[in-house]
């Protein structure tokens, strides 16, 4: 089976049924097989493809995973953001949102009942 090949058809089949959509493309990339060979099938298929890449932080070296990911895609030819994210702010704000009630969060009472 033609794995690569196979992967450059469904693309193109996409940007070729949601053609608004198909002017530029991201991907998310994590730097694994997968993520590459969407990667890689979308530049094939002559789309032009943004990469974004996520930084959790939440692993020593992962600013180097990302940075690779980015490496690579810009190698196959794609643009490449890497997005760094604060995860501890983040569950920090959930929590509160939760706790004072932001968003239909169930304030301090609702709050009791789950604990």
């Amino acid at each position: 089976m033609d794995c690569a090949g196979a992967v450059t058809r469904a693309v193109a089949s996409f940007a070729r049924e949601y053609p608004e959509c198909a002017s530029e493309v991201c991907v998310g990339l994590s730097g694994g097989p997968d993520s590459l060979a969407l990667t890689a099938g979308a530049l094939r298929a002559g789309l032009t493809v943004r990469a974004l890449i996520v930084d959790h932080a939440l692993q020593p070296g992962s600013d180097a995973v990302a940075a690779n990911a980015a490496r690579t895609a810009t190698g196959l030819g794609a643009s490449a953001e890497i997005l760094r994210v604060s995860v501890g702010a983040i569950v920090l704000v959930h929590g509160l949102q939760k706790l004072v009630g932001w968003f239909d969060g169930p304030g301090l009472s609702g709050f009791q009942d789950v604990v």
